[in-house]
C-alpha cells in the first residue's frame, strides 16, 4: 500500500516551527504533494512532490521506449526527469519555484503565511462580532475556529439549496471567489487567502460584502 498526502494547499506551512505539530504526519507519508501556486506565491502550474522511495516512482511512471534507452540511463549516472510524471513535455514550471525562492526566500514566504494565518483569524473574529451585533447570533456558525488562512461557515436555518443560492449570488459580485463542501447536511462557505498582496482593509471588505449579500435574506 502506497500513502500519499495531498497538501495541496496547507502543505507549504511545513516550512513554520510553529505549525509543525500540524505537519509533522507528513513523515508517515510516502508521498506528498504541494500545490506552490496556491499558497506559496508561486505562477499557477508548479507542483512540488515529495518521496521517499525513487524506484517505485520510476516503475509507475516510466515512459521510455526503446529509441530513449542509452547507457547514462542503465547505468544510474543521469536523472531522467521524465520518468516522475505523466507528460513527455515538460515546460520546465521548476523555474518558477526557483525565482519566486530566489526572490522572497524562506524568511519573505514564512512571513507572508504567518501574515494570511492572522489575517483569517481578524475576519473570524469580525463576522462573530458582526453576527452577535448585528444579527444576535441568528446567521453565522461557525463548524471550526480559522485554520491556516482559511475561514469556514455555515448559515443558520438555512436549506442546502438556500445556502447554494446565497453562494452563487456572493460569487458573482466578482468581489470574492467561495467554495463550499458539506458537513452534516449542511452548506460550509470556504474562504481561504492565498494572495501574497492581501491586507485587513481586504478582510474589512470580505466581511462587508459577506454581510451585505446574506443580510437581506436572513
Amino acid at each position: 500500500m502506497w500513502l500519499n498526502v495531498d497538501g495541496a494547499y496547507a502543505g507549504v506551512t511545513a516550512m513554520l516551527p510553529e505549525m509543525r505539530h500540524l505537519t509533522n504526519v507528513f513523515g508517515l507519508a510516502d508521498s506528498l504533494f504541494i500545490n506552490a501556486s496556491k499558497w506559496m506565491a508561486t505562477m499557477f502550474n508548479a507542483t512540488m512532490f515529495f518521496f521517499k522511495q525513487r524506484a517505485p516512482i520510476v516503475a509507475s511512471l516510466n515512459a521510455t521506449g526503446v529509441y530513449l534507452n542509452n547507457d547514462f540511463t542503465a547505468n544510474g549516472s543521469v536523472v531522467d526527469y521524465k520518468d516522475y510524471q505523466l507528460g513527455l513535455g515538460r515546460p520546465f514550471r521548476s523555474i518558477k519555484l526557483y525565482t519566486t525562492l530566489q526572490s522572497l526566500g524562506v524568511e519573505g514566504l514564512s512571513n507572508g503565511l504567518r501574515r494570511h494565518i492572522a489575517l483569517a483569524k481578524y475576519l473570524y473574529e469580525k463576522l462573530k462580532a458582526v453576527n452577535l451585533i448585528q444579527f444576535d447570533n441568528n446567521v453565522f456558525e461557525f463548524p471550526i475556529e480559522p485554520l491556516f488562512g482559511l475561514v469556514c461557515f455555515t448559515l443558520k436555518n438555512k436549506s442546502e439549496s438556500e445556502a447554494l443560492a446565497i453562494l452563487k449570488d456572493l460569487n458573482a459580485t466578482n468581489k470574492l471567489f467561495a467554495v463550499h463542501t458539506m458537513l452534516d447536511g449542511k452548506v460550509v462557505f470556504r474562504i481561504s487567502l492565498a494572495y501574497a498582496g492581501l491586507d485587513v482593509s481586504d478582510m474589512d471588505r470580505l466581511a462587508d460584502t459577506l454581510v451585505s449579500g446574506i443580510a437581506p435574506r436572513v
